[in-house]
C-alpha cells in the first residue's frame, strides 16, 4: 500500500495502459480519479476496479484534455471536493491514420498534438497550481513512436515533444519538490496499437507492426515514480523495458548530477 493517502489523476484510464495503472495504484492504496471521454467504457472501468475494493469509491470524470476550460474544471471539482492532488499520469493520445508525411490531412496532424501534446501541458499546469500549495507532487507522462515511426510522423513527433517539455517543467518546478518524469514504454497491445497498426492504411502498406512487450513494466515503473521511493528524480526520460530503473535510489545523486543520463539526447559518434 505504497500510495496509501495519495489522490492520483489518470488521463487515458478507461483503456490500455492507463487503466492498467490506475488499477495498480488502487491495488497500493490510492485514491484514484480516473478520467477519459467515453462515458460507458469509463465507467465499466471504474465498476470492474472498485469490486476488487467494494469499501473503497472511485470518483472519475469525463474530460478533453485538449480542451482547457474542461480541464480547468476537471481541477477545480477536485479541489472543491476537497482532494490533495498528489500525482498526475498522463497516458492520454491518439496517433493520425497511416500516412507518409506528404499524404498527411494537416487537420489529423493537428488534432493529434493537440491531444499528446497540449492535452499533457493542460494536465500538467493544473496540476503544478495546486502542487505548489502543497509543497510536493509526481507527474508521470508518456512518450514513444520508436525512432522516427515512418508513417505516423504527428504521433511520433508529439511524443519526442512531451520528453522536451517534461525536462524542461522539471526545471520550473525544482523549487517546489514536485518530480516530473517521462516513460517510454515500448509498443504495447492496446487499442490505440490495433488502431495503428491493423487499420486499413497501414495493412495496405504490407509493413509487419512492431513486437509488443510486457505492459507491466511500464505499470510497475510509473507506480515506482509515484512512490516515495524516487523522490528526487526529476527531468529524466526513462525506458520501461531498457533501463535498470530499479537501481536509481542508490545512485540517484549521480543520475541528478550527470545531465546526459535518462534525457533526450545523441551519442556522438567516432568520425
Amino acid at each position: 500500500m505504497i500510495l496509501k493517502g495519495k489522490t492520483a489523476i489518470i488521463t487515458g484510464a478507461s483503456r490500455g495502459i492507463g487503466k492498467a495503472i490506475a488499477q495498480r495504484f488502487f491495488e497500493e492504496g490510492a485514491d484514484i480519479f480516473p478520467v477519459a471521454r467515453n462515458r460507458v467504457v469509463l465507467a465499466k472501468m471504474m465498476s470492474d476496479t472498485q469490486k476488487k475494493r467494494p469499501s473503497r469509491e472511485i470518483t472519475g470524470r469525463l474530460c478533453d484534455v485538449s480542451q482547457e476550460r474542461e480541464v480547468k474544471a476537471l481541477f477545480d471539482i477536485i479541489k472543491l471536493n476537497g482532494k490533495k492532488v498528489n500525482i498526475l499520469v498522463n497516458t492520454a493520445g491518439i496517433a493520425e491514420p497511416y500516412a507518409p508525411i506528404f499524404k498527411s490531412e494537416f487537420s489529423e496532424w493537428k488534432k493529434v498534438f493537440e491531444t499528446n501534446v497540449f492535452g499533457t501541458f493542460l494536465m500538467m499546469k493544473y496540476a503544478i497550481i495546486q502542487m505548489r500549495e502543497n509543497k510536493a507532487g509526481k507527474i508521470i507522462n508518456f512518450s514513444g513512436g520508436g525512432d522516427g515511426l515512418e508513417g505516423f510522423s504527428a504521433y511520433s513527433a508529439s511524443k519526442v515533444a512531451i520528453v522536451r517539455l517534461t525536462e524542461t517543467a522539471a526545471k520550473e518546478v525544482k523549487p517546489f519538490g514536485i518530480d516530473i518524469n517521462v516513460i517510454a514504454p515500448g509498443p504495447l497491445k492496446t487499442r490505440l496499437f490495433n488502431e495503428m497498426f491493423f487499420s486499413e492504411e497501414f495493412l495496405k502498406s504490407k509493413k509487419a507492426p512492431p513486437i509488443t512487450g510486457d505492459i507491466q513494466k511500464p505499470v510497475e515503473l510509473a507506480l515506482f515514480l509515484a512512490s516515495d521511493k524516487s523522490n528526487g528524480l526529476s527531468g529524466k526520460f526513462l525506458s520501461a523495458n531498457w533501463d535498470n530503473w530499479s537501481k536509481i535510489p542508490e545512485n540517484l545523486g549521480l543520475i541528478m548530477s550527470d545531465p546526459d543520463v535518462f534525457t533526450l539526447r545523441r551519442v556522438k559518434g567516432e568520425l
